[in-house]
Protein backbone atom coordinates (compact mmCIF):
# COMPACT_ATOMS: atom_id res chain seq x y z
CA UNK A 1 0.00 0.00 0.00
CA UNK A 2 1.25 3.30 -1.16
CA UNK A 3 2.45 5.72 1.97
CA UNK A 4 2.07 2.68 4.28
CA UNK A 5 4.55 0.72 6.50
CA UNK A 6 3.72 -2.23 8.77
CA UNK A 7 5.67 -2.18 11.76
CA UNK A 8 5.11 -5.33 14.63
CA UNK A 9 2.30 -4.78 17.46
CA UNK A 10 4.77 -4.78 19.99
CA UNK A 11 6.49 -1.58 18.13
CA UNK A 12 3.40 0.12 18.45
CA UNK A 13 3.75 2.11 21.56
CA UNK A 14 7.44 2.54 20.74
CA UNK A 15 5.84 5.07 17.51
CA UNK A 16 2.87 6.57 19.79
CA UNK A 17 6.38 7.92 22.19
CA UNK A 18 8.08 9.73 18.97
CA UNK A 19 7.90 12.94 18.67
CA UNK A 20 6.30 12.34 15.18
CA UNK A 21 3.75 10.88 16.46
CA UNK A 22 2.74 13.65 18.83
CA UNK A 23 3.26 16.13 16.29
CA UNK A 24 1.02 14.39 13.54
CA UNK A 25 3.52 13.59 11.22
CA UNK A 26 2.70 9.65 11.14
CA UNK A 27 -0.56 8.27 12.43
CA UNK A 28 -0.93 4.54 13.14
CA UNK A 29 -4.54 2.26 11.75
CA UNK A 30 -4.55 -0.74 10.34
CA UNK A 31 -3.52 -1.82 6.89
CA UNK A 32 -7.18 -2.44 6.44
CA UNK A 33 -7.73 1.29 7.59
CA UNK A 34 -6.31 2.94 4.54
CA UNK A 35 -8.23 0.56 2.18
CA UNK A 36 -11.61 2.46 2.18
CA UNK A 37 -9.58 5.94 1.06
CA UNK A 38 -7.91 3.88 -1.60
CA UNK A 39 -11.30 2.71 -2.92
CA UNK A 40 -13.20 6.04 -2.35
CA UNK A 41 -10.43 7.62 -5.04
CA UNK A 42 -11.22 11.48 -3.44
CA UNK A 43 -10.12 13.99 -5.58
CA UNK A 44 -8.31 17.33 -5.17
CA UNK A 45 -11.19 20.06 -5.19
CA UNK A 46 -14.04 18.13 -4.16
CA UNK A 47 -16.87 18.04 -1.52
CA UNK A 48 -16.26 14.41 0.56
CA UNK A 49 -18.21 13.52 3.36
CA UNK A 50 -17.14 11.39 6.31
CA UNK A 51 -20.58 10.34 8.02
CA UNK A 52 -19.16 8.57 10.94
CA UNK A 53 -15.76 9.96 11.43
CA UNK A 54 -14.42 8.89 14.75
CA UNK A 55 -11.25 9.18 15.75
CA UNK A 56 -9.91 10.49 12.63
CA UNK A 57 -7.62 8.21 10.90
CA UNK A 58 -9.41 7.52 7.40
CA UNK A 59 -10.26 11.44 7.38
CA UNK A 60 -6.86 12.46 7.72
CA UNK A 61 -6.20 9.84 5.17
CA UNK A 62 -8.82 11.66 2.82
CA UNK A 63 -7.19 14.67 3.50
CA UNK A 64 -3.77 13.87 2.14
CA UNK A 65 -4.93 11.78 -0.68
CA UNK A 66 -6.80 15.02 -1.85
CA UNK A 67 -3.65 17.25 -1.16
CA UNK A 68 -5.57 19.56 1.72
CA UNK A 69 -7.62 20.64 -1.08
CA UNK A 70 -11.56 20.68 -1.42
CA UNK A 71 -13.68 20.10 1.42
CA UNK A 72 -14.61 16.88 3.96
CA UNK A 73 -17.25 17.22 6.37
CA UNK A 74 -16.66 15.06 9.15
CA UNK A 75 -19.90 14.04 11.20
CA UNK A 76 -19.31 12.28 14.47
CA UNK A 77 -22.64 11.59 16.32
CA UNK A 78 -20.69 10.15 19.82
CA UNK A 79 -19.47 13.21 22.10
CA UNK A 80 -16.51 11.94 23.74
CA UNK A 81 -15.47 10.46 20.15
CA UNK A 82 -16.03 13.57 18.45
CA UNK A 83 -13.99 15.64 20.75
CA UNK A 84 -11.25 13.20 20.23
CA UNK A 85 -12.05 13.55 16.17
CA UNK A 86 -11.03 17.17 16.33
CA UNK A 87 -8.12 16.57 18.66
CA UNK A 88 -6.56 13.94 15.71
CA UNK A 89 -7.51 16.36 12.64
CA UNK A 90 -5.74 19.67 14.68
CA UNK A 91 -2.71 17.44 15.39
CA UNK A 92 -2.46 16.05 12.07
CA UNK A 93 -3.01 19.29 9.97
CA UNK A 94 -6.32 18.24 7.96
CA UNK A 95 -7.04 21.65 7.47
CA UNK A 96 -9.69 21.22 4.91
CA UNK A 97 -11.81 18.89 7.16
CA UNK A 98 -15.08 20.29 9.28
CA UNK A 99 -16.35 19.20 11.95
CA UNK A 100 -20.37 18.22 12.88
CA UNK A 101 -21.47 16.92 16.20
CA UNK A 102 -24.83 15.55 15.16
CA UNK A 103 -27.07 11.70 14.18
CA UNK A 104 -25.48 10.96 10.56
CA UNK A 105 -28.65 9.16 9.67
CA UNK A 106 -30.41 12.67 9.34
CA UNK A 107 -27.37 15.04 7.49
CA UNK A 108 -29.46 14.30 4.37
CA UNK A 109 -32.10 15.57 5.32
CA UNK A 110 -30.05 18.97 5.36
CA UNK A 111 -27.25 18.83 2.44
CA UNK A 112 -29.11 16.57 0.29
CA UNK A 113 -27.35 15.39 -3.25
CA UNK A 114 -24.40 17.87 -2.35
CA UNK A 115 -21.17 15.79 -2.05
CA UNK A 116 -19.15 14.51 -4.50
CA UNK A 117 -18.13 10.93 -2.48
CA UNK A 118 -19.26 10.17 0.97
CA UNK A 119 -17.15 7.75 2.90
CA UNK A 120 -19.79 5.29 5.91
CA UNK A 121 -17.08 3.67 8.23
CA UNK A 122 -19.93 2.30 9.47
CA UNK A 123 -20.29 1.71 12.92
CA UNK A 124 -20.24 -2.29 13.93
CA UNK A 125 -20.15 -5.14 16.00
CA UNK A 126 -16.22 -5.28 15.68
CA UNK A 127 -15.93 -8.82 14.30
CA UNK A 128 -12.94 -8.85 12.54
CA UNK A 129 -11.14 -7.66 15.66
CA UNK A 130 -12.12 -10.44 17.98
CA UNK A 131 -8.87 -12.84 18.77
CA UNK A 132 -10.19 -16.09 20.15
CA UNK A 133 -7.31 -15.52 22.71
CA UNK A 134 -8.14 -12.47 23.70
CA UNK A 135 -11.47 -12.19 25.97
CA UNK A 136 -11.70 -8.83 26.23
CA UNK A 137 -11.86 -8.91 22.22
CA UNK A 138 -15.01 -10.38 22.17
CA UNK A 139 -16.66 -9.98 25.93
CA UNK A 140 -18.91 -7.25 24.56
CA UNK A 141 -20.37 -9.30 21.44
CA UNK A 142 -23.80 -10.69 20.67
CA UNK A 143 -26.25 -11.80 18.15
CA UNK A 144 -28.66 -8.62 19.43
CA UNK A 145 -25.67 -6.65 18.84
CA UNK A 146 -25.05 -7.13 15.40
CA UNK A 147 -29.12 -6.56 14.89
CA UNK A 148 -28.78 -3.65 16.56
CA UNK A 149 -26.01 -2.23 14.51
CA UNK A 150 -27.47 -3.69 11.24
CA UNK A 151 -30.80 -1.15 12.27
CA UNK A 152 -28.36 1.61 12.35
CA UNK A 153 -26.09 0.31 9.54
CA UNK A 154 -29.36 0.59 7.14
CA UNK A 155 -29.96 3.52 7.77
CA UNK A 156 -26.50 5.33 7.86
CA UNK A 157 -26.23 3.76 4.81
CA UNK A 158 -29.60 4.97 3.34
CA UNK A 159 -28.87 8.94 4.35
CA UNK A 160 -25.27 8.32 2.82
CA UNK A 161 -26.71 7.82 -0.53
CA UNK A 162 -29.20 10.78 -0.34
CA UNK A 163 -26.11 12.97 0.71
CA UNK A 164 -24.54 12.33 -2.87
CA UNK A 165 -24.83 14.16 -5.86
CA UNK A 166 -25.92 12.62 -8.99
CA UNK A 167 -22.86 10.19 -10.29
CA UNK A 168 -21.02 10.62 -7.25
CA UNK A 169 -19.86 7.46 -5.27
CA UNK A 170 -20.19 6.05 -1.50
CA UNK A 171 -17.56 3.83 -0.21
CA UNK A 172 -19.01 1.48 2.33
CA UNK A 173 -17.03 -0.61 4.99
CA UNK A 174 -17.20 -2.29 8.45
CA UNK A 175 -14.61 -4.12 10.68
CA UNK A 176 -16.84 -6.85 11.30
CA UNK A 177 -17.45 -10.25 9.24
CA UNK A 178 -21.09 -10.92 10.06
CA UNK A 179 -23.39 -10.43 6.53
CA UNK A 180 -25.90 -9.05 8.30
CA UNK A 181 -23.47 -6.15 8.62
CA UNK A 182 -22.51 -6.06 5.31
CA UNK A 183 -23.94 -8.11 2.39
CA UNK A 184 -26.82 -7.71 4.00
CA UNK A 185 -27.27 -3.99 3.96
CA UNK A 186 -25.67 -3.29 1.07
CA UNK A 187 -28.16 -5.61 -1.28
CA UNK A 188 -30.94 -3.96 0.76
CA UNK A 189 -29.84 -0.59 -0.74
CA UNK A 190 -29.54 -1.96 -3.91
CA UNK A 191 -33.43 -3.09 -3.70
CA UNK A 192 -34.77 0.19 -1.95
CA UNK A 193 -33.01 2.62 -4.37
CA UNK A 194 -33.27 0.19 -7.37
CA UNK A 195 -32.24 2.03 -10.80
CA UNK A 196 -30.43 4.87 -8.89
CA UNK A 197 -27.68 2.92 -7.90
CA UNK A 198 -25.35 0.64 -8.45
CA UNK A 199 -22.20 -1.65 -7.26
CA UNK A 200 -18.70 -1.07 -8.94
CA UNK A 201 -15.72 -3.01 -8.64
CA UNK A 202 -13.24 -1.96 -6.33
CA UNK A 203 -10.26 -0.31 -7.89
CA UNK A 204 -8.11 -2.85 -5.24
CA UNK A 205 -8.96 -5.69 -8.12
CA UNK A 206 -7.92 -9.29 -6.69
CA UNK A 207 -4.68 -8.09 -4.40
CA UNK A 208 -6.56 -8.36 -1.46
CA UNK A 209 -9.21 -10.25 0.15
CA UNK A 210 -12.04 -12.37 -1.46
CA UNK A 211 -15.48 -11.46 -3.09
CA UNK A 212 -18.50 -10.69 -0.95
CA UNK A 213 -20.73 -13.34 -0.35
CA UNK A 214 -23.93 -13.65 -2.90
CA UNK A 215 -25.74 -15.84 -0.26
CA UNK A 216 -26.12 -16.51 3.65
CA UNK A 217 -28.13 -19.38 5.47
CA UNK A 218 -30.75 -19.15 3.42
CA UNK A 219 -30.80 -16.36 1.97
CA UNK A 220 -29.62 -14.55 -1.34
CA UNK A 221 -28.05 -11.36 -1.62
CA UNK A 222 -28.08 -9.25 -4.84
CA UNK A 223 -25.69 -10.86 -7.68
CA UNK A 224 -23.53 -7.79 -7.73
CA UNK A 225 -22.37 -8.01 -4.03
CA UNK A 226 -19.81 -10.56 -5.73
CA UNK A 227 -17.79 -7.39 -6.77
CA UNK A 228 -17.59 -6.31 -2.47
CA UNK A 229 -14.23 -7.56 -0.84
CA UNK A 230 -13.90 -9.04 2.45
CA UNK A 231 -10.71 -8.78 3.84
CA UNK A 232 -9.84 -11.79 6.28
CA UNK A 233 -8.06 -11.14 9.45
CA UNK A 234 -4.62 -12.00 9.67
CA UNK A 235 -1.33 -10.31 10.82
CA UNK A 236 -0.78 -7.77 9.75
CA UNK A 237 -4.78 -7.42 9.06
CA UNK A 238 -7.74 -7.43 10.58
CA UNK A 239 -11.17 -8.59 9.78
CA UNK A 240 -12.75 -5.58 7.26
CA UNK A 241 -15.88 -5.52 4.29
CA UNK A 242 -15.61 -3.25 1.84
CA UNK A 243 -18.26 -1.65 -1.07
CA UNK A 244 -18.70 0.95 -3.52
CA UNK A 245 -21.53 2.11 -4.89
CA UNK A 246 -22.41 4.86 -7.52
CA UNK A 247 -25.28 6.86 -7.86
CA UNK A 248 -27.06 7.10 -11.10
CA UNK A 249 -30.48 8.98 -10.40
CA UNK A 250 -31.81 11.28 -7.35
CA UNK A 251 -32.79 9.86 -5.11
CA UNK A 252 -34.67 12.41 -2.74
CA UNK A 253 -38.23 12.13 -2.26
CA UNK A 254 -40.87 14.61 -3.42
Amino acid sequence: LDGVFTVPTASHRVLTDTAAARDGRIYLMTPSSVLPGLCLEPQPGEEVLDLAAAPGGKTIHLAELMGNTGRIAAVESVKGRFHHLRRNLERCGAQIVDTYHTDGRGVWRKVPERFDRVLLDAPCSAEGRIVASEPDTWKYWSLRKVKEMARKQRRLAESAIHCLKLGGVLVYCTCTLAPEENEAIMSRLLERFDGAVEMEPLPLGDRYGQPGRTSWANKTFHPSLAKTRRILPQPPWEGFFLARVRKTASTIPT
